[in-house]
């Protein structure tokens, strides 16, 4: 047996055994505390592994994530003050706190109340979706990867009760929190499809987080730290063809843009809408 396949079969061995595993999970788990807390040190936060959650504080402010999110604790930290002005903080023994650890109705800054998964997108980004066209009275506005609804909610507003909005979610988690916000504020212009869009139908492999980071595995580019769940996926093409043409289209799917948009060319280039697309995501054209 070649050494490189004697290793792999050794190591496929020691993996099958449970005490191996919990040796090799504790040691990636003290691995990802030292990367975490290198991280947040560098943006100037202090981070503190908790039973069920990670703290990032600067100061008197706290942020909250779950555990198993503690990989995105280095981006929270740099981007600290746009995440904790997010959302109303708690008192909390004389610390100003934001618990984004598990699934919470959080009151925004503005005095709506809106659920989230974990984190909130980021405002700013939202603003920005409409910054070139906002959705008028009447429009048909299709939100791809609409994560717990929050564009959603100001997506309806703006088109009215002549309007549509036609929503894209294929996270369970966030799934079931975009509808109960849909509920709770009674959107009735809003149709939300469970299913991710890609450029082609069918299903696939999906890193189900229950954040704003869930995205397709094969446009993973790490370890899924949620659950890898079968989605089904639509093209864009196909959403066009069942939902018809919108006037606005909103595209933020995790690295999935482009495929997404090659799938519908000869659609988007035939007809006058307007596309806003996140591209803060390592895209990759077939």
């Amino acid at each position: 047996m070649k050494t490189s396949a004697a290793k792999k079969f050794l190591r496929t061995l020691a993996e099958s055994n449970p005490l191996t595993r919990s040796l090799l999970k504790l040691r990636y788990e003290r691995h990802l505390e030292r990367v975490v807390t290198e991280d947040c040190k560098v943006n100037g936060a202090k981070a503190t592994f908790r039973k069920d959650a990670v703290e990032i504080r600067i100061g008197d402010r706290a942020m909250l994530i779950n555990r198993k999110h503690a990989i995105y604790a280095g981006t929270l930290a740099k981007a600290f003050d746009v995440y904790f002005t997010a959302v109303v903080p708690s008192e909390v023994n004389g610390l100003s706190v934001v618990d984004f650890s598990k699934p919470k109705v959080h009151k925004l800054n503005t005095g709506i109340e809106f659920e989230f998964s974990s984190w909130p997108e980021e405002m700013e980004a939202i603003e920005g979706y409409v910054r070139w066209y906002r959705p008028k009275t009447g429009d048909t506005v299709f939100d791809l990867g609409a994560h717990c609804g929050f564009s959603v909610y100001l997506f309806s507003q703006y088109v009215g009760e002549t309007g549509r909005v036609i929503c894209f979610e294929p996270d369970p988690t966030n799934l079931e929190i975009l509808k109960r916000n849909i509920q709770r504020f009674d959107l009735r212009n809003v149709t939300v499809v469970p299913a991710a869009i890609g450029g082609t139908d069918g299903t696939a492999q999906f890193s189900s987080e229950g954040t704003v980071g869930s995205q397709l595995i094969s446009l993973l580019a790490r370890e899924s730290v949620g659950n890898v769940i079968t989605v089904p996926v639509m093209s864009l093409r196909t959403a066009f063809e069942k939902f018809g043409i919108p006037n606005f289209c909103k595209i933020d799917i995790e690295g999935a843009e482009i495929e997404a948009l090659e799938s519908a060319i000869d659609c988007i280039t035939a007809n006058k809408s307007h596309y806003v697309v996140d591209t803060c995501h390592v895209l990759t054209a077939s």
